[in-house]
């Protein structure tokens, strides 16, 4: 997809359901060069804001990682550790928003450590299912 689609790695793990990072990450371990940020413009740009339901705020890389390191890389309900989630499911933790992002009124604000969780798919598909139209 990001070789003969010309698909960004954000469009990518919309699609399957994984963060950007996931796939650009995924793409280097196979030997594939991946494109410099910015040279994908509008909708193709992993950080593109214009009209997109998915946008989760400029901060939330930086929350995103501040989470998983006061969760000590670990599913907050099982205790899957990053290392063993990744043999299993070749993915890293996800970062969960307790409160939906919708009910924000900005993503930056539903940002904060105090809304986020660190959990392994398994339970993070167990309290919010997967495919669903939402930003949390």
């Amino acid at each position: 997809m990001y070789l003969t689609d010309g698909m960004s790695t954000y469009a990518i793990g919309e699609q399957l359901g994984c963060a950007p990072s996931t796939v650009h990450n995924w793409l280097n371990r196979h030997g594939i060069e991946t494109r410099s940020v910015g040279s994908q413009s509008g909708a193709l740009h992993h950080r593109w804001k214009g009209g997109v339901d998915e946008y989760y705020g400029d901060n939330w890389a930086r929350q995103r990682r501040k989470a998983l390191q006061r969760d000590d890389l670990e599913c907050q309900r099982c205790g899957i550790s990053q290392s063993e989630h990744r043999k299993r499911t070749d993915l890293g933790l996800d970062v969960h928003h307790e409160t939906p992002i919708r009910t924000f009124e900005s993503p930056e604000n539903a940002n904060s450590l105090e809304n986020l969780v660190t959990l392994c798919r398994s339970c993070h598909n167990t309290v919010e299912p997967p495919n669903t139209k939402q930003n949390d």
